[in-house]
């Protein structure tokens, strides 16, 4: 998805796959800043850390100053995150200074919702993904939970494939061709599938119908070739 310099951002538009037209590959400013923020909330952290100012901290890249990113990670918290429902306020905390509206209403901080950590999933660190996925489908029922147990499985062992397939779906949503993100089926996969997605899940499909000698001989095959150890 190529979207201008990212500078800017639509309201209400998730940019999260957003490109620089002048560099493939490179994402836009505000899809920078909005992996940041999925990212900073799914690391967790007590409440303080999870408020505007307390994101606006963890997302802040390299020499940016915290303060010079605040009026950015508030304005894509507000106008784009909240309203497509990715993130939602957990509670609020008392300040330690400030006017008495302030004492009395309290400062909120945020939670990323289970659709939330589904799209951070599709662009978290390899050790991220499994708990990402675990968040977001784990207490799903019916189709939902037999997808998340596979995808879940898929991260295991293969997260940059699990982060491929969920790529495809979350780009699907925000180019507006899928309206929601959950409940998540197959079949929401499989359109939103690209041609690198699809070419291996042909090819691990087909392993697995391989008989249990095949698929050693292939496995120490591919160990080799991946640098994980010399063909048997």
């Amino acid at each position: 998805m190529r979207a201008g310099d990212g500078h800017g951002e639509a309201r209400g538009r998730l940019a999260v796959l957003d490109e620089l037209r002048t560099r493939r590959g490179a994402p836009t400013r505000a899809a920078l800043r909005h992996r940041a923020i999925l990212l900073a909330l799914a690391s967790g952290g007590g409440p303080a850390e999870r408020t505007r100012t307390g994101v606006a901290r963890r997302a802040a890249r390299g020499g940016t100053r915290w303060n010079s990113a605040y009026a950015s990670v508030v304005r894509s918290i507000d106008g784009v995150l909240i309203p497509l429902g990715l993130v939602e306020e957990a509670g609020r905390i008392p300040p330690q200074r400030g006017p008495g509206t302030l004492h009395e209403n309290g400062i909120p901080y945020y939670h990323l919702t289970r659709a939330g950590a589904l799209v951070a999933a599709a662009f978290a660190p390899d050790a991220g993904v499994a708990a990402l996925l675990a968040q977001a489908l784990g207490a799903s029922g019916g189709e939902e939970a037999r997808v998340g147990r596979a995808l879940g499985t898929l991260a295991g062992f293969a997260p940059g494939l699990a982060r491929e397939v969920l790529e495809g779906h979350v780009r699907e949503f925000c180019e507006g061709r899928e309206r929601r993100l959950l409940p998540l089926t197959a079949e929401k996969l499989a359109a939103g599938a690209g041609d690198g997605a699809r070419a291996s899940a042909r090819f691990l499909a087909g392993a697995l119908e391989l008989g249990e000698e095949d698929r050693a001989h292939v496995g120490a095959l591919l160990g080799a070739v991946s640098g994980g150890g010399p063909a048997r």
